[in-house]
């Protein structure tokens, strides 16, 4: 039996399969093998960020994984490896030869308006890891989330905000928005609204878009003294919610995004954030946002939140989707089994991303 044989996959376009994760049947995992942990190699680099498997998942995170499973960049142990992580590309130099067994997995955290995968066919990929949680089979690899405090357990505390903490960092704040930007020509429309949003607030901004650098002690600093952080995505997608939103929760700073519906269906307290389509035109959201800066009674109803979620999970989003790959890896493919992959049908509408009616509201003003 040859390889298309073997794997019975449908063609379909590649959005899709970059996008959604596809079903597979349950008959495609045997019985979990103990004998040996599970090899999985990182094929690629994260950018130029280093190995893949090295960046999304360094030891002290997959350390803490409920399964072992060795974990390398040795691209000589291809052949022996369970699964093979390949960073949004399939492209180059490919791996020789491929066991029946073997599971090849895309991995991506970039929006469909910002991501060029190539692939060398469209039956390359078994599994994608990305942001998208659209079922209950996808390998959830966000940039981040928040993470219920379980009152059965002992929580530790020092994961759990004090509403005295709270009070502590809010009363530290003197200043009103913040900005860190390097793509200055974004597919959602970020700058102009930026730009108009200036008119009426004081904004203060870092990145390339505005000429001024911010290492890591400088935006710790700096995002700690801002009432609000301006959490504006390169592309308004669904779901695509980057470091810039839940690093604002992580310090207690208000984010403020594009599109209230894009953030649909996570698991995110809706007063936790304020929206711009929540508004019929920037000023109208400036307004607010100066209101809310000089009521301190209001502006702390946005940390409600920390009552009821931790302040930080004991593993990292991405190294929590490696180690749920881990626990697939421990159950070898069925030899023989007929695995379907299909395409959700939403699928054809997953590549579209806009600007969130942005332009309408600037069309306002």
């Amino acid at each position: 039996m040859d390889y298309n044989e073997r794997w019975q996959l449908r063609r379909m376009p590649w959005h899709c399969l970059l996008f959604h994760l596809l079903n597979i049947s349950a008959n495609c995992f045997a019985a979990e093998s103990e004998a040996n942990e599970p090899i999985i190699l990182g094929w690629n680099n994260f950018f130029n960020q280093g190995n893949i498997i090295q960046t999304i998942a360094p030891e002290e995170q997959v350390r803490k994984c409920k399964r072992k499973c060795k974990y390398s960049q040795d691209k000589k142990i291809a052949e022996n490896a369970s699964v093979i992580v390949f960073h949004q590309t399939a492209r180059g130099v490919l791996p020789g030869g491929r066991r029946s067994d073997q599971l090849y997995v895309m991995f991506d955290l970039e929006s469909p308006s910002n991501s060029h995968p190539q692939h060398p066919f469209p039956d390359f990929f078994n599994l994608s890891m990305t942001y998208r949680a659209e079922d209950e089979h996808n390998l959830l690899a966000p940039y981040g989330g928040l993470h219920r405090i379980d009152r059965s357990k002992s929580e530790v505390l020092k994961d759990i905000w004090t509403w005295e903490e709270v009070l502590t960092k809010v009363g530290r704040k003197d200043k009103m928005a913040l900005q860190i930007a390097s793509n200055c020509a974004s597919h959602s429309g970020r700058e102009a609204y930026t730009n108009e949003l200036g008119k009426y607030m004081e904004i203060t901004g870092y990145g390339r878009c505005f000429g001024r650098d911010c290492d890591k002690m400088c935006y710790d600093a700096q995002i700690d003294r801002h009432f609000f952080y301006l959490a504006f995505e390169n592309s308004v997608c669904h779901n695509y919610v980057t470091e810039k939103f839940w690093n604002a929760l992580r310090h207690l700073t208000v984010p403020v995004v594009l599109s209230r519906k894009a953030l649909k269906g996570l698991d995110i307290p809706p007063e936790a954030f304020v929206a711009a389509d929540d508004f019929g035109t920037v000023e109208e959201m400036a307004k607010f946002l100066l209101e809310l800066r000089f009521d301190q009674t209001r502006y702390l109803r946005f940390f409600n939140w920390t009552q009821f979620y931790r302040r930080q999970s004991d593993i990292d989003p991405p190294a929590r989707a490696i180690c749920r790959l881990c626990e697939l890896a421990h159950k070898r493919l069925a030899p023989g089994s007929k695995c379907s992959l299909s395409q959700n049908d939403e699928c054809k509408n997953l590549n579209k991303c806009g600007d969130g009616g942005l332009q309408q509201q600037q069309r306002r003003q």
